[in-house]
């Protein structure tokens, strides 16, 4: 390349996503200029949840449980607040408001909402600091003076349509999550007609359409599941024919489907002589945390199949799944019940109507 006059000329796009850490070269002339500052103050928050996430993993391989970890935020909180007092800069003091709302998703003990909800009036919804923070800007409403018509303006006229398009895919996600079949269509449809050009309408329309939802009475849509202990293992619908089987949807992290585990095991030790089998399946998992959560927790003495995590969006939407989420299904593979009377002490029970008595 031969630059003009000492002069290179920089398009930005954004249609395509866009790395957030400064790439290893890259320097400003000016090292006070607004941009430098912004990024600094930027990826120095982006270390804090770097050194957040190695506590964390090191918290679960010593074998303790996500419930039990604590991360102590408050100098942390301390020091946002006072730079944001001394900033003058709006574009930074955004960010660092950013970044104090942020911490809100990671669970710190003294959080202060109303630090957040005094001063979020004066971030517009153009900012363009909401790029650098994701889905933060969909709980904006609950600190923001104008509530849902602050994220409605940030879901519809912020400057960068992919940043409009990657909140509008969480929250397609969360909707399937969640069962929310209306609104999974409704986000269905805008994704893929107003923004096809941008990763999130893409990644949405290279998925399946939404379902209507799995119902008691339906055949369950065929699946493969790859086993947790032997990846050359794949489990089908083949493998659930011919017996009454409990599907159970769940995740190592997820503290409703562990508490679950308990009533799982006794419908396991009364039943699973009596043509019943049961297959978990891990969602947003790893088969290393799966087995080691096998290994310390609970042995899970039946099929287990896991969901990669890149693959697990699809799999939300083709079978309904979300975490925890227990489906019965019949020999003949049509689901016989769903949800509620599989839950807690209600799993015995509801067995006990089609396998008879417990042993």
């Amino acid at each position: 390349m031969h630059p003009l006059e000492g002069k290179v000329r920089i398009i930005l796009t954004d249609t395509l996503p866009r790395p957030i850490p400064r790439p290893e070269g890259i320097s400003f002339a000016d090292s006070l200029c607004l941009q430098s500052q912004f990024l600094e103050v930027h990826q120095h928050f982006e270390k804090v949840k770097d050194d957040y996430d190695s506590a964390m993993r090191k918290h679960l391989l010593a074998g303790r449980s996500y419930s039990s970890f604590a991360y102590n935020w408050a100098k942390i909180a301390k020091v946002l607040k006072l730079q944001f007092a001394g900033e003058l800069e709006p574009m930074i003091r955004q960010e660092l408001l950013m970044q104090y709302m942020e911490m809100a998703s990671l669970k710190p003990k003294n959080f202060d909402s109303s630090f957040v909800r005094l001063n979020t009036g004066s971030i517009p919804h153009s900012s363009l600091a909401w790029v650098y923070h994701g889905s933060t800007a969909l709980h904006a409403n609950a600190y923001h003076p104008r509530g849902d018509k602050y994220l409605q303006e940030i879901l519809s006229k912020h400057p960068s349509r992919s940043f409009r398009a990657m909140l509008l895919s969480e929250l397609y996600v969360t909707a399937t999550m969640q069962h929310r079949q209306h609104e999974c269509i409704r986000l269905f449809h805008i994704l893929t007609t107003e923004y096809l050009d941008t990763p999130g309408g893409k990644m949405t329309a290279s998925g399946p359409k939404p379902s209507k939802g799995l119902r008691v009475g339906m055949k369950f849509p065929k699946f493969t599941f790859t086993s947790v202990d032997d990846p050359k293992v794949n489990y089908t619908n083949d493998d659930i024919m011919g017996k009454y089987t409990l599907l159970d949807f769940w995740a190592t992290w997820c503290t409703g489907c562990v508490a679950q585990i308990k009533f799982i095991q006794n419908a396991y030790d009364k039943f699973h002589g009596q043509n019943f089998q049961i297959l978990s399946v891990a969602l947003s998992d790893t088969p290393e945390r799966v087995r080691y959560f096998r290994s310390k927790h609970w042995v899970m003495p039946w099929l287990n199949g896991i969901v990669r995590e890149n693959e697990t969006p699809t799999v939300v939407l083709t079978y309904d799944a979300g975490t925890p989420r227990p489906i019965l299904i019949a020999p003949d593979g049509t689901i016989i019940a769903m949800d509620a009377p599989l839950w807690g002490e209600l799993l015995e029970r509801t067995l006990s109507k089609y396998l008879g008595k417990t042993k």
